[in-house]
């Protein structure tokens, strides 16, 4: 019988998706076969509908990426850190949220496929969240929930009182709840630090309210990197769960480690006593890597950004890529070009305006330069001398054809990317100084100049870059500034 865990949070963006993300991770490589996935209680159909620009996706939305999926569903930013973790891609079935399961009900009716009566908002909503549940369980051992949002809010009380009632009736049901402790200072002389758990105890007696019990508490902790044994054992009372059952998720200066934190605490054990010992850990071997780095490079991000985190991928993209070359990112992010450039490699993203200056400068200081999505359409304007005839239509997942060059970056001869603009085939690119390395229906998505040191790409490489398996044209970025 497949098995369910579900993470809840007691409280906003204390980490749901980086936990769910590690004991996915966890029971994979104990040879388990996993899937996970993330619901969230907004009606939009998928994030890239929250809010984006004229071209590119990857854009805000609460200061947060949209990260596109493998068959080309805008999901979550989480998604993509389930994706990194598990060395793996992943559909739209892996991000379900209220629009689209409220969607389907509706598209259902449409079709007749409510013959008897009514539909019942809180009956049918259910069934039809069970049934997704059930089929991301077939054919796997586990399936990891990550439920958005924090525990009180009306938006996810389907979802949640659904996990509680397959619980009930019989199905392998383990809830787990996120929750932080808050760390105090007190900075008179002679004093201690104390940590205060009502934030978490709140949380689970809104649990409780509604007769959801939980199996594990996991305390996120900023900077704090132990528990108290009084709190541990006031939070076992509080909150119903045995003191074995209460964990550490503390601050860690790399996301990867925190697998190797719960492993530390025997969570999976504990959870799941039947199951072994971790067979392989291909993340502690990229910490390993990482840690034995000596040399920085300087990497300055140019675009209309008002938060990296509207480009987590693009960073993590950086450090595989950097780690896999011996090297240490140290990354700038810049909104505006004042003259001058301070980089080894500079990247350019969502459009920064007129970036012929800064394209032109890094060419002349022989700098690398990678262009990613409407950056690429910067270059290609100053490079072509006209603008590329495209429209801001995301359509989904593509096999880009390669050239001969292109193939010596990718080191095979075929590739599936995740991005493209919809647009008509364009030309004069047949100029001295511009190789086409990639293109779908003769429209180039792919090129290069200055004999490879200038790359740009009309998709974004980034998504698709894991700890285990960088991507080659981020590799080949790096390997300009190192060479």
């Amino acid at each position: 019988m497949t098995e369910y865990i579900a993470v809840l949070g007691g409280y906003p963006d204390v980490g749901k998706g980086i936990l769910s993300a590690s004991i996915a991770y966890l029971l994979k490589h104990r040879g388990n076969k996993i899937s996970i996935m993330k619901f969230d209680g907004y009606f939009n159909t998928n994030s890239g509908t929250m809010n984006h620009s004229e071209y590119d996706f990857s854009c805000q939305y609460n200061d947060e990426e949209v990260f596109v999926l493998s068959d080309g569903f805008c999901g979550d930013s989480d998604t993509g850190v389930y994706e990194r973790f598990l060395n793996t891609d992943l559909t739209c079935k892996h991000n379900i949220t209220n629009g689209m399961t409220f969607a389907s009900i509706i598209e259902k009716e449409k079709e007749g496929g409510f013959p008897t009566g009514k539909i019942l908002e809180l009956n049918d909503i259910k069934r039809q969240l069970y049934s997704q549940l059930i089929e991301a369980g077939k054919g796997n051992d586990f399936v990891v929930i990550e439920v958005g949002g924090t525990i009180g809010d009306s938006e996810s009380v389907y979802f949640i009182e659904l996990l509680q009632e397959m619980k009930n009736k019989g199905n392998k049901v383990k809830l787990i709840l996120l929750a932080p402790v808050i760390k105090f200072i007190d900075k008179s002389p002679g004093s201690i630090i104390s940590s205060e758990t009502k934030i978490i105890r709140m949380a689970a007696e809104k649990l409780k309210r509604k007769g959801i019990t939980f199996d594990a508490l996991v305390c996120r902790s900023e900077g704090l990197n132990y528990i108290y044994e009084s709190n541990r054992e006031s939070l076992s009372q509080r909150c119903d769960v045995p003191i074995e059952m209460v964990f550490l998720d503390p601050k860690c200066d790399t996301i990867y480690k925190l697998p190797s934190i719960l492993e530390e605490q025997s969570f999976i054990k504990k959870l799941f006593p039947e199951q072994g010992q971790i067979n392989e850990d291909p993340l502690m071997d990229f910490i390993e890597r990482l840690n034995s780095m000596g040399r920085e490079i300087k990497i300055s991000i140019f675009g209309n950004t008002e938060s990296n985190g509207s480009f987590v991928s693009l960073n993590e993209a950086l450090l595989h890529s950097c780690v896999k070359e011996g090297v240490l990112p140290s990354i700038r992010w810049e909104k505006e070009f004042n003259g001058n450039i301070d980089a080894d490699l500079v990247i350019l993203t969502d459009g920064l305006g007129d970036a012929k200056e800064l394209i032109s400068k890094a060419r002349k200081l022989k700098i690398p330069f990678l262009a990613i999505c409407s950056g690429f359409i910067s270059v290609l304007s100053l490079l072509s001398g006209k603008k590329p005839d495209v429209e801001a239509n995301h359509l989904g997942a593509f096999e880009i054809e390669l050239s001969k060059e292109g193939i010596e970056v990718y080191g095979m001869d075929a590739v599936n990317e995740r991005y493209r603009f919809k647009g008509k085939a364009y030309s004069g690119l047949d100029i001295e100084g511009i190789t086409i390395l990639g293109k779908i229906n003769n429209s180039p998505h792919f090129v290069s100049a200055d004999n490879g040191r200038l790359l740009a790409t009309l998709f974004h490489p980034e998504y698709s870059s894991r700890p285990e398996r960088s991507h080659p044209i981020i590799d080949k970025m790096i390997s300009e500034v190192i060479k």
